[in-house]
């Protein structure tokens, strides 16, 4: 009330309902010339009085110039409910009145939105929904109705696609093949039934027996290219159902071809030998003619790939360098045919054509550039003049000697045994040292596709050798394979061990290694004692082995 009692400036207070709402004051012309006051000619805008549903602080009531509004809203339900006031602005009006969103009802009388409710929607067709669209969502939503099932169409054939191939692949693993046939290729003898004047068929027989002559032509499913060489690509298929290697060979390389074919025939049946089944001198597949060898197949594959995805322990590491070693020393011993003896010099011997068996044993493949001796004449009736991988080739190979006896070439094989044989320990596990990552010999000397020129420079020259860790030392067995592939690598060559030495040698490792059987009839503090010295004498023992 001190504004009505006080104030000099004109005023009008009254106590009703709006009573104020057309009440302007009263002015006299001299007091406005005196306070020099102007009257604007600025139009009076009359305010409106609406409902509110959210002015609860003024007993539901607000007030505007530009009228009242009543609206439809969704809650989170997606229920409407209605919604009124006043607008704030020009903009707030033409949104609610002129493209509403949902039902609105505008009006611009005192209270005109009291009474009054949106009507509410009712579901309508497709079509009329369409039309409520703009021109851009009826694109978009045609767009989408075509290309929503092309794409669903794309993912489902993709799918499809992806467990086809795991299955097959797993098939494959199991050993079964249903409609796993991706190319059948027929190859049949020559019109004589030979192979060249050499007999086609099964071959480490007994003895020295021949390929068994083959009267039909036989069938290889090839099912994917596990390895490549100079020759030509090493293939795993189907043969009568079983699963086996396909050696093709090139045209070009008929005479490593025959000279394999020739020494498997010699070599006789032994389990570190992979055997081989069949051979097909007029193999047609892709529109050319190849020779082709069947062998046995093993799935862990050669000893390249196994040391390379896994590692051994030191039982295992004397059984994969054992068997190998007693391979060696088949081929290098004396093989009895029907009337001759005959010795083999494998000249390629590497870890890539090493197989391994699931019994973790070795099985020496891969003879094409073998040299066999008549040990009944003496003489070398299979000779080849090229020569093997230079990664693995002895210092007097490297240096273009030319062996006029066949124990040089016993000595060269030696030699890369002993790479092998590093090659298996470095992937050995003891208590206390850890297995090295696998590295083919000489990894940190040369190239990783070297030359004959960068061996003969390590090797020969330079008289470099795989290091062989000091931490072997601290192992008994493994410090005996480190003696014993130094002395397999040695570059005198008379002065390396026969493979008969090095597999007498791995034998006794391999029983020193063997656990000793416990008497059960022992008490348990006797029990303790008697495995407590076998720990300590066991190594003893190893250390004796003489090399």
């Amino acid at each position: 009330m001190i504004i009505c009692d006080q104030t000099n400036l004109p005023i009008v207070c009254c106590r009703e309902n709006m009573c104020n709402r057309n009440v302007t004051p009263s002015v006299s012309p001299g007091w406005l010339a005196q306070k020099n006051v102007t009257i604007s000619s600025t139009p009076y805008h009359q305010l409106v009085e609406c409902k509110c549903s959210d002015c609860k602080d003024s007993d539901w009531r607000c007030y505007a110039e530009l009228g009242c509004f009543s609206v439809l809203k969704q809650d989170e339900n997606d229920n409407y409910v209605v919604s009124k006031g006043c607008f704030e602005n020009a903009l707030h009006r033409k949104i609610n009145c002129e493209n509403p969103v949902t039902p609105a009802v505008c009006c611009e009388e005192n209270m005109c939105n009291w009474n009054v409710t949106p009507t509410f929607p009712t579901k309508k067709s497709t079509a009329s929904t369409l039309a409520r669209f703009g021109k851009d969502e009826r694109t978009n939503f045609i767009l989408l109705s075509i290309f929503a099932p092309i794409a669903a169409l794309v993912v489902g054939i993709v799918l499809v696609c992806v467990v086809y191939q795991l299955l097959q692949k797993r098939h494959l693993k199991s050993g079964r093949y249903p409609n796993l046939r991706y190319a059948r290729h027929s190859a049949a003898p020559h019109e004589d039934g030979s192979c060249n004047g050499r007999e086609c068929g099964k071959c480490n027989g007994s003895g020295a027996s021949k390929f068994a002559q083959r009267t039909a032509a036989q069938d290889v499913d090839l099912i994917q290219v596990i390895g490549e060489g100079k020759y030509g690509k090493i293939w795993r298929g189907i043969w009568h159902g079983d699963d086996v290697v396909a050696k093709l060979y090139l045209p070009s390389e008929e005479k490593f071809f025959k000279n394999e074919v020739d020494v498997n025939n010699k070599i006789g049946n032994h389990e570190n030998i992979l055997r081989v089944q069949h051979c097909h001198t007029a193999f047609t597949w892709n529109k050319a003619t190849y020779r082709c060898i069947v062998m046995e197949f093993h799935e862990n594959g050669s000893l390249y790939d196994f040391l390379s995805c896994r590692t051994v322990n030191t039982q295992e590491m004397c059984s994969l360098a054992l068997s190998a070693a007693r391979g060696l020393n088949h081929l290098h011993g004396e093989i009895y045919g029907r009337k001759e003896k005959y010795s083999i010099a494998h000249c390629d011997l590497k870890s890539k054509n090493i197989m391994v068996k699931s019994n973790l044993t070795c099985t020496i493949g891969g003879l094409g550039l073998g040299v066999v001796h008549d040990r009944s004449q003496d003489k070398i009736i299979t000779e080849n003049k090229r020569r093997g991988t230079p990664r693995y080739m002895s210092p007097e190979l490297l240096d273009g000697g030319v062996f006029k006896s066949f124990e040089s070439y016993k000595r060269a094989d030696v030699y890369s045994l002993g790479l092998i044989l590093w090659e298996i320990t470095r992937r050995t596990f003891t208590e206390g040292i850890r297995p090295e990552q696998y590295e083919l010999p000489f990894y940190d000397m040369v190239p990783s596709n070297p030359t004959y020129d960068d061996m003969k420079k390590v090797v020969s020259e330079q008289q470099k050798r795989p290091l062989v860790p000091n931490k072997w030392t601290e192992n008994s067995a493994l410090e005996v394979m480190g003696k014993l592939m130094k002395d397999c690598w040695k570059q005198n060559a008379s002065a390396r061990l026969p493979s008969l030495r090095v597999k007498k040698t791995l034998s006794k490792l391999m029983e020193m290694l063997k656990p000793a059987p416990i008497n059960t009839s022992l008490s348990e503090s006797e029990d303790s004692s008697a495995l407590q010295d076998v720990n300590i004498h066991i190594p003893e023992t190893l250390e004796i082995i003489k090399v």
